[in-house]
């Protein structure tokens, strides 16, 4: 019986005993899966265990060293495509939210920027989009210079403290991003707003909205095809 299927049947053994005597189930299926796990080890010589007879024949037991890392190696990507999601929102509400405002009752009062908003009475208070926006993007702007001085300064010692193969893949993918972002707003834009007409759905929301999906697609697109052009050419 393989190791995999041994601990599952001594794991629900474990726990079906537990059950009808009155236990707890999870309880009874952790235990049968250790006695399993372990009875397997000591049988069949599993997870590196060597058992042998010293010089007075007494049984000894010798197990290999487990070191466990943890694998830090996704932080940097999903911080990095986090912010490009929030900073690519906050632009596109800072900058094509007009007068358009969140009530606290939940709902949105859309109003371009040369119309007058609702700003609230006495049972609504507001807030503009376009402050939100702004406060999203002041955060994500600080976090964005940071993330990219890591990268840039990861490459740079990469390459033995001098300008070479990784601190020019670094600089460009940055630079790649931030102009596929810019592209991506632009025809964001442009599709949100004849959907918005298409679909009555309204241009300001739709263009909110195109914009901020433009950006985002456009900023990893970007990125990425800056990463491939260095690799396939440098």
């Amino acid at each position: 019986m393989g190791t995999g299927l041994m601990g599952a049947s001594s794991s629900a053994m474990g726990g079906m005993v537990a059950w009808v005597t009155g236990g707890d189930f999870l309880q009874g299926a952790l235990k049968g899966l250790q006695i399993g796990l372990l009875n397997h080890a000591m049988h069949d010589g599993g997870f590196g265990i060597r058992y042998y007879h010293d010089k007075n024949g007494n049984q000894c037991g010798d197990i290999s060293e487990v070191v466990v890392t943890p694998d830090k190696s996704w932080v940097v990507p999903v911080a990095e495509t986090t912010n490009t999601i929030l900073d690519n929102i906050g632009y596109s509400l800072k900058n094509h939210g007009g007068n358009s405002t969140w009530g606290s009752n939940g709902h949105f009062y859309w109003h371009g920027a040369s119309e007058h908003g609702f700003y609230g009475n006495k049972y609504v208070r507001t807030t503009k989009l376009a402050n939100i926006g702004r406060g999203i993007t002041k955060f994500t702007g600080k976090a964005n210079m940071f993330m990219n001085g890591v990268e840039l300064g990861k490459g740079y010692i990469d390459d033995d403290y001098q300008i070479g193969y990784h601190s020019i893949k670094a600089a460009t993918c940055v630079a790649g991003g931030w102009a596929g972002g810019r592209v991506g707003v632009f025809v964001g834009l442009k599709a949100g707003a004849e959907i918005g007409v298409w679909f009555g759905v309204g241009v300001i929301p739709s263009t909110i909205i195109g914009g901020a999906a433009g950006g985002i697609i456009g900023s990893l697109s970007g990125s990425a095809l800056s990463e491939w052009m260095i690799d396939k050419f440098l």
